[in-house]
């Protein structure tokens, strides 16, 4: 009876890590994708579709439509240099903004 039940979690546990294999490899095969249709730029970006749509109307987004159609593709390496291009520095700390005041203040003063 014992062999059974640690022959069925072995098996349990071989399932369970070939799962993990599988989707692995669906993410390495979606990663290596260069043009992705609106459905997976939206998970690339982590946006909704309907998001993507809405950038696409207003050209705020990198797309291409073939076709003329309603298709439309991302290419990866853009979208990645479109969200790059959006970087937003860190809020300096009040001890920066106090040393940029006092280097400012210092200088104003030589120049009196």
């Amino acid at each position: 009876m014992e062999t059974k039940d640690q022959e069925k979690n072995l098996l349990l546990e071989i399932m369970k890590k070939l799962e993990k294999y599988e989707i692995l490899l669906e993410s390495k095969q979606r990663n290596e994708k260069e043009l992705l249709n609106s459905e997976e730029a939206a998970k690339y970006l982590g946006i909704s579709r309907s998001t993507i749509w809405k950038m696409t109307s207003a050209n705020n987004i990198p797309f291409y439509r073939p076709g003329n159609g309603r298709l439309m593709m991302f290419e990866r390496e853009e979208l990645d240099r479109w969200v790059r291009a959006a970087y937003v520095p860190a809020r300096k700390t009040d001890e920066e903004l106090r040393a940029e005041a006092e280097a400012k203040l210092y200088k104003d003063r030589r120049s009196w």
